[in-house]
């Protein structure tokens, strides 16, 4: 009985021991505190989250464009306001290819190309529309005109927010790869990587200053970390 119940404390991952006395069975137990989960923010999950070699992808972007790299802030945006929030979604490819043209949506007849920004202020927006696994599809449908679960097998991209702020880097929707999984591995994690992450702040700051309908370069610093060349 004392081996059962010793058997079953260790799996659930408890530290135990007994004895016996005066025909009694004494158990003491001791409860190891519970470890909290790191924000993926942590220095040691930098490089394994979202997709799984967001630089070998960046490099086959670079290829297949033929030059450097550009983001583009799509005019159907959303305006930087303080004090208000926002869904965010950076497109890497769509159809598995760095160029693509739009057949629906508001963006019906126009081209797009790696790296394409969709803003979209959400507040007012209700849950079916902003709720966990809903927004960056919605930002996508919204602009788009593709259906939440045709997105899947069309979409390779990173999802964000901002959000009280602050720039939130978690999408279930685009970068566990558990939905839209289109052309790379994800590792699972809802979050970006690290360099996903500074993409997307590079975004965010331009977008600040410029505003929609803008385009801009990529840093010669930034353009090599992205590339795997720090």
């Amino acid at each position: 009985q004392n081996f059962f119940i010793q058997s079953i404390l260790t799996q659930l991952g408890y530290k135990s021991c007994s004895r016996q006395a005066n025909h009694h069975l004494y158990i003491y137990i001791y409860i190891l505190p519970a470890v909290q989960p790191r924000e993926c923010s942590t220095r040691q999950k930098q490089f394994i989250m979202g997709k799984k070699d967001f630089q070998q992808i960046y490099r086959d972007l670079k290829q297949e464009i033929g030059g450097d790299l550009t983001c583009k802030i799509s005019y159907y945006s959303d305006n930087f306001e303080p004090n208000k929030d926002f869904g965010g979604v950076v497109i890497y490819k769509k159809n598995d290819k760095a160029k693509w043209k739009n057949d629906a949506g508001k963006l019906k007849g126009h081209s797009g190309r790696s790296f394409y920004v969709i803003l979209q202020k959400t507040n007012g927006w209700d849950v079916e529309q902003k709720g966990t696994g809903r927004m960056h599809p919605f930002v996508i449908e919204n602009h788009m005109g593709i259906a939440k679960f045709s997105q899947i097998p069309v979409f390779c991209g990173a999802g964000f927010a901002y959000h009280d702020g602050k720039v939130k880097y978690h999408s279930i929707w685009l970068n566990s790869g558990t939905c839209c999984n289109k052309s790379y591995p994800s590792d699972g994690d809802k979050c970006l990587s690290y360099t996903e992450k500074k993409l997307v702040d590079h975004v965010v700051e331009q977008w600040k200053k410029k505003g929609k309908h803008s385009v801009f370069d990529i840093p010669y610093s930034l353009d090599r970390l992205l590339k795997g060349q720090t």
